[in-house]
């Protein structure tokens, strides 16, 4: 490292301790200095910082992982803050502008920081907490940042974050160390909380998704949600009937959250999808240039399809071959920008063989590309995938605490939606923006084996105990 690179590395460094403080308070207080809701997972996150000053060491690196646009960098300016300088020292690092702006890397800026604090980290008498935001623009970052938690584990807490594809870019080496926790866009209770300071009712989230994917028969899921019924008419009351309908047209990232106006929160969207794709994936995969520049094509193809093979996407207008349009989605479900929904079916061979769904992980990034570049679809068709893209998200989230659960669609004509379950049972869903009937969920039910059938739609919650079938209002399944 030469002088030049050193003296700006230093400035950089000196710039951060002294700005820093004042730089979190605008991620905690809003224009007006009232102080901002935080998201759910802010709490689980702090509570990893305050055992480690508490004493408890034996876990001291946390990875969070998440969709851009889904609120990374607030969240580490938040816990930033919360985290006072009489406690621990702390040093926060974009990742992303000390590449591409100083074009250093992150071993040196904590080399330089070792030197300016005059102390190795080992060596450390008070606690350091590290913030490293976007670690995914540093190629190294995880063996850098490994090299300090092995030294220096007692000493220095880390909190790292990035894409969700960072994680596979982490040899198993390191992959062992770090806690990962995932950030996902917003539910519709925080977008609630977020936006309008309508906090929700405790335990009422697990206690519905208990109701809903964990019983046996119709009888029981009927029985738990009539009996909480209560709870949910008390937290929906002075909600507009239309607030979940603007939730899923604007409100699911918490980065748009506060632009008032459609098309300007469209506009941050589509930026927010182009750096996705020419920043994030032009970065961790191999690509050429012309594949990255069909990617956009690619998504908005899928914002109007409802399955998508390979071989579809080898025509006008992505033409890409087979091989190349699979890494492309694949590329896509790693970044979480997608969620990719197989074919329910008796082999992994057959499952293989049929197309699958993909549904956009956030319902605003559909939203966007029929808002901006147009769709061919009725607005109730709109609405529709719109709500389906709710759906999977909220069966996203269940599958984070269930390891063996799965979602997958009936491809056979006429089927019903989703069949989601674990080895111990099978629900079978059907979604629809309207009033739904229930012949696609009993084909699907008959061909799966399902327990029970769910369909969210507008009709008020009843309970079909002949065909084992819970109707669940839609407004009663956002609050999962």
């Amino acid at each position: 490292m030469n002088t030049e690179t050193r003296q700006r590395i230093e400035a950089y460094l000196r710039d951060q301790m002294a700005n820093a403080d004042a730089t979190a308070r605008s991620y905690v207080y809003d224009s007006s200095g009232r102080k901002l809701l935080n998201r759910n997972i802010f709490v689980k996150l702090r509570s990893h910082a305050q055992r480690f000053l508490d004493g408890d060491q034996s876990q001291s690196w946390c990875v969070v992982t998440g969709l851009r646009g889904a609120g990374k960098t607030t969240v580490l300016m938040q816990l930033f803050s919360v985290i006072q300088s009489s406690q621990a020292d702390r040093l926060y690092i974009s990742v992303d502008k000390i590449t591409q702006l100083l074009g250093v890397s992150l071993y040196d800026v904590l080399r330089v920081y070792e030197d300016i604090s005059g102390v190795a980290f080992e060596r450390r008498t008070q606690p350091l907490f590290l913030f490293i935001d976007e670690a995914q623009y540093d190629p190294k970052w995880g063996v850098t940042l490994k090299d300090v938690y092995d030294r220096a584990r007692h000493k220095v807490f880390i909190f790292t974050t990035g894409s969700a594809a960072l994680a596979l870019n982490m040899n198993s080496d390191v992959a062992r160390r770090p806690t990962f926790e995932k950030m996902y866009p917003l539910s519709f209770t925080e977008y609630m909380k977020l936006k309008h300071g309508k906090t929700e009712v405790k335990g009422l989230c697990k206690e519905i998704r208990d109701a809903l994917f964990t019983q046996t028969h119709a009888q029981e899921v009927y029985e738990m949600v009539r009996a909480l019924e209560p709870k949910i008419q008390k937290y929906l009351l002075n909600i507009d009937r239309h607030e979940f309908d603007t939730y899923l047209t604007t409100g699911s990232l918490p980065s748009v959250l506060m632009v008032r106006q459609p098309m300007a929160i469209y506009e941050r969207v589509q930026k927010s999808l182009e750096r996705i794709i020419n920043s994030d994936i032009a970065r961790l995969y191999s690509f050429r240039t012309d594949t990255v520049r069909r990617i956009a094509t690619v998504l908005y193809v899928l914002a109007s399809a409802d399955q998508v093979s390979y071989e579809s996407l080898s025509k006008q207008p992505v033409e890409l071959d087979r091989h190349t349009a699979k890494e492309v989605l694949d590329a896509l479900v790693q970044t979480e920008t997608l969620i990719r929904v197989q074919a329910f079916t008796g082999s992994h061979i057959a499952q293989v063989r049929q197309p699958s769904k993909y549904h956009f992980m956030a319902p605003v990034f559909r939203a966007a590309y029929f808002s901006t570049v147009g769709s061919v679809l009725s607005p109730e068709t709109e609405r529709g995938k719109l709500l389906e893209d709710f759906v999977v998200a909220t069966l996203y989230r269940v599958l984070s605490v269930v390891p063996t659960a799965f979602i997958t669609y009936d491809a056979q004509m006429g089927g019903a939606d989703f069949v989601f379950g674990s080895e111990h049972r099978k629900i079978v869903l059907e979604v629809g923006s309207g009033t739904k009937g229930s012949r696609q969920v009993e084909k699907t039910m008959n061909k799966t084996g399902a327990n029970y059938g769910l369909v969210v739609s507008r009709s008020e919650l009843r309970l079909d105990e002949e065909r084992d079938i819970v109707y669940i209002p839609i407004q009663y399944f956002a609050l999962a």
